[in-house]
């Protein structure tokens, strides 16, 4: 045996090769939640439409949402009753790396 001390690389410096893929996916991309989205969609109701879009990552929707203050209306409807499914896409998306 040798004198001197095996040098192991602590978790942290780890290169991603090394750990599982998902584990440091999931570390570098957290999962939205749906209460929050939720939240984010209230705001539509005193004029600030597209916070829920921006929160789930989509900046071109969330800007047209704020243009057009939810596709005037209609879009924001349709919001509420998707906004689970577009939720369970986005942290789908963000799993395998995609923002």
């Amino acid at each position: 045996m040798s004198d001197y001390p095996t040098m192991v690389a602590p978790p942290a410096s780890r290169r991603p090769s090394e750990m599982g893929t998902q584990s440091y996916l999931s570390d570098l991309l957290p999962t939205r939640d749906l209460v929050s989205a939720y939240l984010f969609t209230a705001f539509s109701l005193i004029g600030i439409c597209g916070l829920q879009h921006l929160y789930l990552g989509r900046k071109r929707r969330a800007v047209l949402w704020l243009l057009t203050f939810g596709l005037f209306g209609v879009g924001t409807i349709i919001d509420v009753v998707t906004l689970p499914a577009q939720v369970d896409d986005s942290n789908a998306r963000r799993s395998v790396g995609i923002r």
